[in-house]
C-alpha cells in the first residue's frame, strides 16, 4: 500500500507542469529577446527580409535518451516576411544538461555540419539565457522565459 501511495504522489508531481526532472528545465520556454531587442527581431540565422515573431523550446517531459546523455528538444521559430506571410520552422535538436549548464546542438541530427554551432547557457529559475556559439565564437544572446502551466 505504501508503494502505491508513493507512486501516486510521484505521478501527481510529474503532472504539475513544473520542472522536467533533475535537469531543472521546465517543459517549455518562449523567446523574449535577442541581444536585448524584444521580438520581433532578427538574428544571424533569420531568412533574408524576415523577422522572428516567436520561438519556443519544448523539452521532453520524460527522458528520451538515446544511448547516453543526449535528449531532444523541439525548437520552433515563426518568421514574418516583408509581404506579411508567416513561416514556421521546427527542428528536433540534441541537448544535454550538466552541472546546471544547457547545451543545445544546432546541427540537426544526421546533418553534416562543418563547424560546431550551439546554444549554451545556465538554467536560472524560469529564465533561460542562451548564447549562440559558432566555432567557439559567441554570436548572440537569446533570452527565453518558462511557459507557466495553465
Amino acid at each position: 500500500m505504501r508503494k502505491v501511495l508513493l507512486s501516486i504522489a510521484l505521478g501527481l508531481l510529474a503532472c504539475t507542469g513544473e520542472v522536467t526532472g533533475p535537469t531543472g528545465l521546465y517543459p517549455g520556454y518562449s523567446l523574449v529577446s535577442f541581444d536585448g531587442q524584444f521580438l520581433p527581431a532578427s538574428d544571424g540565422d533569420t531568412p533574408e527580409g524576415a523577422v522572428i515573431i516567436a520561438a519556443n523550446l519544448d523539452f521532453p517531459r520524460e527522458d528520451r535518451s538515446r544511448g547516453g546523455r543526449s535528449q531532444y528538444v523541439s525548437h520552433t521559430r515563426w518568421f514574418r516576411f516583408a509581404d506579411g506571410t508567416v513561416e514556421r520552422l521546427t527542428l528536433e535538436l540534441e541537448f544535454e544538461v550538466a552541472d546546471g549548464e544547457v547545451r543545445i546542438n544546432l546541427c540537426p541530427p544526421l546533418a553534416l555540419c562543418i563547424v560546431t554551432t550551439e546554444l549554451i547557457g545556465r538554467v536560472d529559475d524560469r529564465d533561460l539565457v542562451l548564447t549562440h556559439v559558432l566555432a567557439g565564437q559567441p554570436r548572440g544572446i537569446y533570452r527565453y522565459m518558462a511557459a507557466l502551466p495553465e
